[in-house]
């Protein structure tokens, strides 16, 4: 294991520390989680990551911080005005379905008539011909 570092931190380190924490909040991960990967990556400690960010980074990454979090913001509500559309939706295809199921249903009985005449209209030109052949006899 590499030891841990004390020496002066370089605008580079500056800079992973920032996007690491930037990139945290962008998928809704804490800080707490930000600062303990940047602290394997720049082989510091998560509390050296820490007190680097609140003193020195984020006054220089507010902006950034603010416009992520809002993106957050924007996307849970999003998500959460969509839910009752996404809701309905739902519903509305289950009802599809069971109309689709109910005219499946009124077109199977129509068709079961149909068949049941042609059956015995069938049914009568056998007895006819039944009738001719014997008249014919």
């Amino acid at each position: 294991m590499n030891p841990i570092r004390q020496d002066a931190w370089t605008s580079e380190e500056d800079a992973l520390l920032k996007q690491t924490v930037i990139d945290h909040l962008a998928i809704g991960s804490t800080q707490t989680k930000a600062f303990e990967k940047a602290a394997r990556r720049l082989q510091r400690t998560p509390a050296a990551c820490q007190f680097r960010w609140n003193v020195h980074v984020r006054k220089k990454a507010s902006e950034a911080v603010k416009a992520v979090k809002q993106e957050h913001i924007e996307a849970h509500l999003k998500e959460k005005a969509d839910k009752p559309l996404k809701d309905a939706i739902k519903q509305l295809e289950a009802l599809m379905k069971q109309y689709d199921q109910a005219s499946l249903k009124k077109e199977n009985r129509r068709l079961r008539k149909q068949v049941d005449r042609y059956e015995a209209a069938w049914a009568e030109m056998q007895k006819l011909q039944d009738w001719v052949l014997k008249e014919k006899e």
